[in-house]
């Protein structure tokens, strides 16, 4: 009898222990999703990709927006490659997956695998847990040999990930994920949670390979949409900034400024020119499109002979792709014109995220040939509080004194802002300690990511919204709320630092909120494109 419930006990656990996960896309149980589900409402918007040079294969914005169903256009990582992939929303932790990546993968035994975690303020990630259900080195390697590792499916199928799976911490906000990673698996050696290793396709992990290659990551669960200031007007609307160009400008006149601000959203990006003895003593904020010329409306020119933004065209493209704009800009500490700044168009205060940030050819071509490892040059960004006082300093090295090489500063990198709090203005400047070569302090940004404040949100509420027959009582309250005069609406939930707590659909007009701690609380309640934002305290 003892004998015979030791062989079912071992019978239990070796199923257990080679139990294999779900297969891939359209197979029976497979839990992959389609890049065409409706229940993706957005797609990564930024992407920073750190991989070594003998890896080449695909630009950053071939994995954002829509997943790519061909297999071709994606971007590899190479042998442990980090991709790190913004939004233009918070993902949110709801019922199942949050969130989907997609691969390229030829088939279900063709596989690049990629570990993912996610953070919610750029600085500390959390990985999923991950299984394996095959140890074997010769074993042909199947999706269903695989749990949590994004790459598993075919290239028509993503993999999802539920944020439940992550253990609280206090350094993680499941409803406010700002950022994804993915890190390349290296088949053979990295290994699971379980500390099993983890064999990719056989062959692949002998004979070498790009590495995974990333099509796309799809939000399915996502929070209230962050303002982002893009750059595209920059090449459609004249008007909003005065252009610098030997056409234009008198050299004769030595105390000419010439501003040029740009405007997106409720942004504005200020600068000014200052020209002296002939040269450029600092530029502002100015278009620098890329490939296409025929967008452009003019060219700047900076520095007259000594560097023009035609180089700049044939170097680097816009975070969002091809023949997209950037903000291309000068900064000099000689200057007593403010200048490189950005501020809101009607002066209040902004919270700033993050903007991604690059080295301009400007000043790429003026490095040194031969590499010198103390050389940094940096890009710095501070806010200043609507009394003009300093919120703190961001920075993010372009070159360092662990660079050795002369790499590609055309690759875009991210700036999280979001540690500078309530702002009024950002002064953006460059800092190196070059003294032979005279590099110049250019540099390029895009898509710099905000939020307004609630208070801010309420004033821009329409008065249809504000008169509308919409009450929450009690308010005060000590447990549920009721909602008057809704059905059928979407009801958001905001703390006082404008963080999404409870976000759902509902045909009732009552919300659970008993388990809320006590404070001052926002709750928008979106219907038929009204939208309705009102005050609640919890006691």
């Amino acid at each position: 009898m003892k004998k015979s419930i030791f062989i079912s006990v071992f019978s239990l656990l070796a199923t257990s222990l080679f139990a294999q996960f779900d297969g891939d896309g359209g197979t029976s149980g497979s839990k992959a999703i389609s890049k065409d589900d409706k229940s993706i409402i957005a797609w990564a918007n930024g992407l920073e990709l750190s991989r070594d040079n003998t890896v080449t294969y695909g630009k950053v914005y071939d994995a954002l927006g829509v997943a790519d169903t061909t297999n071709l256009v994606c971007v590899s990582l190479g042998n442990r490659g980090v991709a790190i992939a913004t939004f233009d929303r918070p993902i949110i932790n709801g019922e199942g997956f949050d969130f989907v990546v997609f691969e390229n993968a030829f088939d279900s035994t063709f596989m690049e695998l990629a570990f993912v975690e996610v953070s919610s303020n750029g600085i500390d990630y959390f990985r999923f847990p991950t299984k394996t259900s095959s140890t074997e080195e010769k074993a042909t390697q199947t999706t269903s040999h695989y749990y949590n590792l994004a790459g598993k499916y075919s290239y028509k199928y993503g993999v999802g990930f539920d944020l439940s799976e992550l253990e609280d911490n206090a350094l993680l906000d499941k409803n406010n994920i700002r950022f994804v990673r993915l890190i390349d698996v290296f088949g053979g050696e990295d290994k699971t949670t379980e500390g099993d290793i983890i064999w990719e396709y056989n062959e692949l992990y002998w004979l070498g390979s790009s590495g995974f290659d990333l099509s796309g990551i799809g939000i399915i669960n996502g929070g209230e949409k962050y303002k982002i200031a893009d750059m595209e007007g920059i090449l459609l609307e004249e008007d909003t900034y005065e252009l610098v160009s030997s056409t234009n400008f008198d050299e004769s006149i030595t105390d000419n400024l010439k501003h040029k601000n740009y405007k997106s959203g409720n942004l504005l990006f200020k600068g000014v020119t200052v020209i002296g003895d002939g040269y450029e003593m600092a530029i502002g904020w100015g278009p620098s499109n890329v490939s296409d010329t025929s967008k452009m409306k003019a060219t700047t020119i900076s520095g007259f002979g000594w560097n023009n933004d035609y180089y700049v065209s044939a170097y680097m493209s816009g975070i969002d792709g091809e023949n997209t704009g950037y903000l291309h800009g000068y900064y000099s500490s000689y200057n007593t014109e403010e200048h490189n700044t950005v501020t809101t168009t009607d002066g209040k205060e902004f919270e700033p995220l993050g903007v991604y940030v690059c080295q301009s050819l400007s000043s790429y071509i003026y490095e040194p040939a031969t590499p010198q490892a103390d050389l940094y040059f940096k890009i710095v960004a501070e806010g200043f509080d609507s009394e003009g006082k300093s919120t703190g300093k961001q920075e993010v090295y372009l070159r360092d004194g662990s660079d050795t090489t002369i790499g590609n500063r055309a690759d875009w990198r991210y700036m999280n802002l979001a540690q500078l709090g309530k702002v009024q203005k950002i002064q953006f400047s460059v800092e190196s300690n070059d003294a032979t070569y005279y590099i110049p302090t250019y540099m390029c940004i895009d898509n710099l990511t905000y939020k307004q404040s609630i208070d801010s949100d309420l004033e821009n509420i329409s008065e249809k919204d504000i008169t509308a027959k919409i009450n929450i009582y009690p308010n005060p309250s000590c447990g549920d709320v009721t909602i008057e005069n809704v059905t059928n609406t979407n009801i958001r939930i905001f703390d006082i630092q404008g963080r999404i707590i409870y976000n759902k659909k509902s045909s009732d007009n009552t919300v659970a909120i008993s388990n809320l701690p006590s404070g001052t609380y926002f709750v928008s309640i979106i219907s038929n494109e009204n939208v309705v934002t009102k005050k609640l305290i919890i006691k």
